[in-house]
């Protein structure tokens, strides 16, 4: 994913919108546990502040997850947004920003960076997914099963007790 800034940089306070579009980016299937199920789509605004550029994104992508609570493959939209600045001077160990040359600005690492950290803990095929059995292992999203509800023992070790001057029947 570039971005040609050449217009941008004309000026101070020029602004300008944008829309980029990949199907993937280098290195990114590597670090990502799913696989992509549809292209990369981002879209911002960047923006002269004199000696750096200002650029805020917003993007989604769609990966196939497993469900955290019934296990079945889901496609999952995944969002992101971010704000970063971009300068024509290498970054230091410290430094957080990124660097462009040629009028160009290369968004591969910044967006792949996005998307991993915007990729949910625990993905849910739809909102309302009810789960499995933990008994039996049905999936409670097609039918219910016929398993009785395990026993509530919290209070079992109270049981045998007895409150001082309680008498024994």
């Amino acid at each position: 994913m570039e971005l040609s800034v050449h217009d941008v940089k004309k000026w101070v306070g020029r602004e300008e919108s944008f829309a980029v579009a990949a199907e993937t980016l280098p290195d990114l299937a590597a670090r990502l546990e799913a696989p992509l199920r549809g292209p990369i789509k981002a879209a911002g605004r960047v923006r002269n502040a004199g000696s750096l550029l200002l650029v805020e994104l917003e993007g989604s992508v769609l990966l196939q997850m497993a469900c955290a609570r019934c296990g079945s493959l889901a496609d999952i939209p995944v969002t992101f947004s971010d704000m970063a600045q971009f300068r024509e001077e290498r970054p230091g160990p410290e430094d957080d920003w990124f660097a462009y040359e040629n009028e160009t600005l290369r968004l591969d690492d910044w967006v792949s960076d996005e998307i991993l950290l915007s990729v949910p803990i625990a993905p849910l095929c739809r909102t309302d997914c009810r789960g499995l059995c933990p008994q039996c292992g049905a999936d409670w999203n097609e039918s219910a099963c016929a398993c009785a509800p395990p026993p509530d023992d919290r209070w079992g070790a109270l049981a045998g007790f007895r409150a001082h001057g309680d008498d024994a029947d």
